[in-house]
């Protein structure tokens, strides 16, 4: 058979052949420009929900960054810009036991012993102060409840953008393979073109 000259028949036949191959390569084209757009409604769904996460994590990090610093605060291990709360429950106790012994120097009464500052001016540690003991123990808890909370946020991250790069790679195939099926239906339609004339 001759391109240039094709017989009627033969025409007709090439014709044929072509126009089925434009059909399906339109069919495939079709189908996937809705993957691509099934995948890019997913991908847009995903980036939304790790920006979300990423949000809750630096969020979640930045509490417990403030609750850990309130902790070393009450165990008396903050840094040179923080209180150490033992260090000046230990400084006042040691202030009230001097005042306590220049006090009771200063009463001079025979048979009657003076009052104790240090008894009525009672101060407490951390641990022996009831309210102070579960504000720590509270503290304990919520930091552990965020240090969970941001071990769950990470691997959610890591899922999330996995899932990214996995529909992105999906996308960019989806584009390859419709760059490939727009060049056959370009040269199908050239050659369906040229048997029509000797049809």
């Amino acid at each position: 058979m001759s391109w240039f000259y094709p017989s009627s028949e033969e025409a007709a036949e090439s014709y044929a052949y072509y126009k089925r191959k434009y059909d399906t390569s339109a069919s495939q084209l079709r189908t996937s420009e809705k993957n691509e757009e099934s995948y890019r409604a997913q991908k847009k769904t995903a980036n939304s929900k790790l920006k979300t996460a990423s949000t809750r994590r630096k969020n979640f990090e930045k509490r417990l960054s403030g609750i850990e610093k309130i902790i070393e605060s009450l165990e008396g291990r903050g840094g040179w810009f923080s209180t150490d709360v033992p260090a000046a429950i230990s400084k006042a106790s040691s202030a009230l036991q001097s005042a306590d012994e220049s006090y009771r120097k200063s009463i001079r009464m025979s048979g009657v012993p003076a009052a104790s500052l240090s008894d009525a001016f009672e101060i407490k540690t951390v641990e022996g102060d009831s309210n102070s003991a579960s504000a720590l123990r509270e503290y304990k808890a919520e930091k552990a409840r965020l240090e969970q909370g941001i071990a769950e946020l990470k691997g959610k991250i890591s899922s999330l953008s996995a899932e990214v790069s996995s529909l992105t790679s999906k996308i960019n195939a989806c584009n390859n393979v419709q760059a490939d099926l727009r060049k056959t239906m370009v040269s199908c339609a050239f050659e369906m073109q040229h048997y029509k004339k000797f049809m």
